[in-house]
């Protein structure tokens, strides 16, 4: 079995792209006020905005769990006629910036 080789560009593209997320994230851990991060955790605002945060987080999972992975096996393996109006439908926000979507 040969082992095929990464080319030079695909490595300089995947770099810059990793920059581009940890960068970011980076500068956020510099930056942030880890001494008063004890203070900010017993306020009660801070605490109620973390838990609507987490449950939003995990029902926005579980609805996209119990809708796209039955939706995705339909696409995938029928060649119904219809199908194809909602594969659209499906691409369309993907493709729409959020903008011109509303």
């Amino acid at each position: 079995m040969m082992k095929q080789r990464t080319s030079p560009s695909l490595k300089v593209l995947a770099s810059i792209a990793a920059a581009f997320i940890a960068l970011p994230l980076l500068s956020i851990l510099v930056r942030a006020p880890w001494s008063d991060l004890g203070e900010m955790l017993s306020q009660k605002s801070t605490r109620d905005a973390l838990s609507i945060s987490l449950q939003t987080s995990v029902i926005a999972a579980l609805i996209s769990c119990l809708f796209g992975v039955p939706l995705a096996w339909l696409l995938a393996r029928s060649r119904t006629r219809g199908l194809s109006a909602l594969r659209v439908v499906c691409i369309t926000p993907m493709v729409l910036p959020p903008v011109v979507g509303g």
